[in-house]
C-alpha cells in the first residue's frame, strides 16, 4: 500500500474511532495521535500541545455542546507537502460537524436543534501515526443558527452548502 493511502486509512480510523467509539476520548487520541502532537486552531484554542490539552480545551466542551456528534464528510484526501519538498504527507478533510446543540459552546447559547458546523481538518501523517493537526471552524455560522446576530443583515440567501451530488 503506498504511503499516502496508508496515511487515508489512518485519518479515516481517527475519524470513523472519534464518531462510533464508546472509548474514553483520551484513549483514542492515545491510539492514533502522537505522544508529542500538536494541535493547532484559532482563538481562544490556538496551539495545544499533548493529548490532555486538547480533551480538555476543545474535544470534551465541544462534545458537551454539540451531543450525538457526527462528522458529515464533503471532501477527503492526501498528498505530499511542497513546501517541505513532499517529505511530510498531510490529509485533509472537510465537511460539517452534526450535532444537537444542547450546551453552549464558546458562550454560544445552545438552540436544543442540530447544529450543522462547517470545518477544514489537516491531519499531518508521520509513522503511521497523526503528529500534527491543523482545524478550523466557521464559528460565525454557527453564531448565526444560534440566532446570535454576528453581521449585519444578508442580501442573499443563507443555506447549509450541500455536499457533492455523489455524497453518500
Amino acid at each position: 500500500m503506498s504511503e499516502i493511502q496508508a496515511a487515508k486509512r489512518l485519518a479515516k480510523g481517527f475519524h470513523s474511532a472519534m464518531e462510533s467509539s464508546k472509548e474514553p476520548i483520551e484513549d483514542i487520541l492515545g491510539q492514533y495521535l502522537s505522544p508529542n502532537h500538536i494541535w493547532r486552531g484559532f482563538d481562544p484554542f490556538n496551539e495545544l500541545a499533548g493529548h490532555d490539552a486538547l480533551v480538555k480545551s476543545f474535544w470534551s466542551p465541544l462534545r458537551q455542546s454539540l451531543t450525538s456528534l457526527r462528522r458529515r464528510e464533503d471532501i477527503f484526501f492526501a498528498g505530499k507537502n511542497e513546501i517541505d519538498r513532499y517529505q511530510s504527507t498531510w490529509v485533509a478533510s472537510m465537511g460539517h460537524l452534526v450535532g444537537l446543540f444542547d450546551a453552549p459552546f464558546l458562550s454560544i447559547p445552545p438552540t436544543g436543534k442540530m447544529a450543522f458546523l462547517r470545518y477544514a481538518e489537516f491531519l499531518k501523517i508521520e509513522n503511521n501515526t497523526i503528529t500534527e493537526t491543523a482545524m478550523f471552524f466557521d464559528v460565525p455560522h454557527l453564531m448565526a443558527q444560534a440566532g446570535v446576530p454576528v453581521f449585519p443583515p444578508q442580501t442573499g440567501a443563507e443555506l447549509v452548502q450541500p455536499g457533492p451530488k455523489t455524497h453518500a
